[in-house]
């Protein structure tokens, strides 16, 4: 039986792979933030595997970037048997020593705040979903070159 996902963050990276490691049969919503090109070809990937992509972009940085992909995704779904909370990142390299308040919100908001919306938005479209489930993926960030402090 088919199913429709969302994985966000899937233009690059581990988002990508997991996009075209369930495109058979699957409808799968690609997010992207700025990487329109590659979302593009991990979108004819899903194609080439017999799934179904819709490109979808937002700044999960932002609440208004998470309520606007969720509301294009409600768009073109009446389901939602998968969600994958993948996007995550730095939003900029800076030393530890050196990061800024600014900064540090912008990380967190990407990093946990959207999850936790993206999540809160789709309730709706999971509940409609056969056997709905919710992944959250991280990453581990080796701030001082894998030195101990």
């Amino acid at each position: 039986m088919s199913k429709t996902l969302l994985i966000t963050g899937a233009s690059t990276g581990l988002g990508a792979e997991t996009a075209r490691h369930l495109a058979a049969g699957n409808e799968i919503f690609v997010h992207y933030n700025a990487s329109k090109k590659p979302a593009e070809q991990v979108a004819a990937d899903v194609e080439k595997r017999g799934g179904k992509a819709y490109l979808v972009q937002g700044d999960l940085s932002k609440e208004v970037g998470c309520r606007t992909l969720v509301k294009n995704v409600q768009d073109q779904a009446a389901k939602l048997d998968v969600l994958v909370n993948n996007a995550g990142g730095l939003i900029r390299r800076n030393p530890v020593k050196e990061f800024e308040w600014k900064l540090m919100e912008e990380v967190f908001a990407l990093n946990t705040f959207s999850a936790m919306m993206i999540t809160s938005l789709c309730v709706p479209l999971l509940e409609k979903g056969e056997k709905p489930c919710v992944v959250n993926i991280t990453s581990v960030l080796e701030a001082l070159s894998g030195n101990c402090i």
